[in-house]
């Protein structure tokens, strides 16, 4: 086989053609193309796992983004870069902290239900509805804030979270 005429800008759309043979000898920079670096990763991923809990699938989609959330810290671990797997930890733990809440809440509802007939009102059985408004607007924030952080290089730190992940 036969290797292509070089490469030369001069040739009618030359100058947007990328060369026709490759050699390994010769720096990636000669062939016209810049080196680009990746940015480094900072785990802002693992906190907009948070936003599947807003799809619009009652009871399920908060306990899936609650798992994604926290299934998607081990893969940022392996990856090595201390921000990514500090925001992933932590993005991990609030995962966890909200599917605890919620079976937490969803455990008191049905215990509410075994109540005698004779109450009448919202109350007390609604508090596990209105603690579930309060999770969804406090989770979408939590979300959100890590996020923006994430996004910035630095380690959101929420003290809502309980701390079912420690660090290694």
């Amino acid at each position: 086989m036969t290797t292509p005429p070089p490469y030369s800008p001069a040739e009618p759309g030359g100058a947007h053609r990328p060369p026709l043979s490759y050699d390994a000898s010769r720096p990636a920079a000669s062939y016209g193309y810049p080196y680009q670096l990746r940015p480094a990763s900072t785990g802002g991923s693992s906190w907009a796992m948070g936003f599947l809990a807003f799809i619009p699938i009652p009871v399920f989609s908060v306990l899936v983004a609650g798992i994604v959330m926290a299934c998607v810290y081990p893969s940022a671990r392996k990856k090595g870069m201390p921000v990514a797997t500090e925001n992933a930890r932590r993005a991990a733990n609030w995962g966890l902290t909200i599917v605890a809440y919620f079976v937490l809440s969803a455990v008191y509802m049905i215990g509410m239900s075994f109540l005698p007939e004779g109450r009448t009102g919202f109350l007390p059985t609604g508090w596990p509805i209105i603690g579930f408004v309060a999770l969804a607007a406090i989770h979408l924030t939590v979300t959100i804030m890590g996020m923006v952080a994430a996004r910035k290089g630095i380690v959101f730190r929420n003290v809502l979270a309980i701390p079912f992940i420690r660090r290694r």
